[in-house]
């Protein structure tokens, strides 16, 4: 045989063993087993549900401010002779407490000249009255029938009228020099000071502002809807006030402070379409260690109003609501059920409910991306229940 013979059949000769083994090996292929397509359901997590008694509660916010305000003004004139060492800006004083005094020396003299007047016009008036009597007694002597004027009668109403009119002069006399001293009208604090020692005031200029620390008041503004939820008639806000919890957060620290519902102001704002209630502290700068901290004026606060309560709510987490406004029920074959709720308030995280699911429903809480009435599910647990049974 010729090297190109050998040349040509080679090439034949490996094609046609390597078909050989390839027929062989697919005649020694075993069939793919058919197995069916197994779909398991959906794994969710659920949670079961309580009715309770639950007392509504709205939220609001505000500034502390005083419930009196008072400009002290001079209801007379002179110079400032004395000040309280309390009176001063961010000073404390106690109802009464004299906070300016003024020269009393003009004033002292003006009770004394208008007592002397009130003595001479009560002098007059037992003089006029001891002539009264002389006349009636000579009138009675002659048995004739005696004037008015014969009895002296008009000049005794004069002398009495002066009287009156002196000693009103002495009462205002002694207005004016108890008017020299102005006094605190009720316990509080000094906001701003304006009389200086030595100064000369004239009548009805203002001495300082102050502020009542007795009570506090907060304007907190409500919305129409959550108002519905706060007991406002007036017997009851004054017979039982509401609480409120007002907190404040200062140096990463939260405080609390103790209040009541005081009063609603009845008028909705043209601008916010809100409503107003005011809530009152007592004792706002903690002077009689009321409460944790003092809460000053001006300071801004958050408001808890603790309002209406309702029987066999269930408070549901709101993100568990479907875009239909739907609860994702779990039946006990694993199945799940749509349930439209009766939802009789509505909060920024939370819903409550009256009725539509009761107490023990288990609650889908897993996102189901098509939930269908009758869907089967499973849970973490049915999964371990089951894993236990085959053990």
């Amino acid at each position: 045989m010729t090297k190109k013979r050998l040349k040509f059949l080679l090439p034949v000769v490996i094609l046609v063993l390597a078909f050989i083994v390839f027929f062989m090996l697919v005649g020694l292929k075993q069939p793919v087993e058919q197995k069916p397509l197994e779909t398991k359901a959906p794994l969710v997590d659920v949670i079961s549900v309580n009715s309770q008694n639950w007392q509504f509660k709205v939220r609001s916010q505000g500034l502390v401010t005083p419930l009196y305000q008072t400009q002290l003004t001079s209801q007379v004139s002179g110079k400032v002779v004395e000040l309280a060492s309390g009176f001063i800006e961010g000073g404390f004083f106690k109802k009464g407490e004299v906070l300016v005094k003024l020269e009393a020396s003009d004033y002292q003299t003006q009770v004394k000249s208008a007592e002397a007047a009130l003595a001479k016009a009560e002098a007059a008036l037992k003089e006029e009255k001891a002539r009264g009597e002389v006349a009636k007694h000579e009138w009675e002597q002659l048995a004739d029938q005696a004037t008015d004027l014969a009895l002296r009668i008009p000049q005794l109403e004069t002398e009495k009228a002066n009287v009156e009119s002196a000693k009103a002069q002495l009462e205002q006399a002694k207005r004016n020099l108890e008017r020299t001293l102005i006094k605190a009208p009720y316990d509080g604090m000094v906001v701003s000071r304006n009389a200086q020692l030595g100064q000369f005031l004239a009548s009805g200029t203002s001495v300082g502002l102050v502020y009542a620390t007795q009570v506090a008041e907060i304007r907190l503004p409500v919305s129409l809807e959550d108002s519905e939820y706060l007991d406002l008639r007036q017997n009851s806000v004054q017979t039982a006030p509401a609480e409120v919890r007002l907190t404040s957060r200062i140096a990463n620290k939260t405080y609390q402070w103790s209040a009541s519902l005081a009063r609603s102001e009845g008028v909705i704002d043209n601008s916010s379409r809100m409503i107003y209630v005011v809530a009152q502290v007592q004792d706002p700068y903690n002077l009689s260690n009321t409460h944790q901290s003092p809460l000053h004026f001006g300071q801004f606060v958050e408001a808890q109003v603790f309002g209406k309560q309702a029987g066999d709510v269930v408070q549901v987490q709101r993100n568990l609501l479907t875009v239909d406004q739907q609860l994702i029920v779990l039946n006990d074959d694993m199945s799940i059920s749509l349930v439209n709720p009766e939802i009789i308030r509505r909060e920024q995280d939370y819903i409550y409910i009256t009725s539509g699911i009761k107490n023990g429903d288990k609650l889908v809480v897993s996102a189901l991306s098509n939930p269908v009435e009758g869907m089967k599910v499973r849970t973490e647990s049915k999964n371990t229940a089951q894993s236990e049974a085959l053990k």
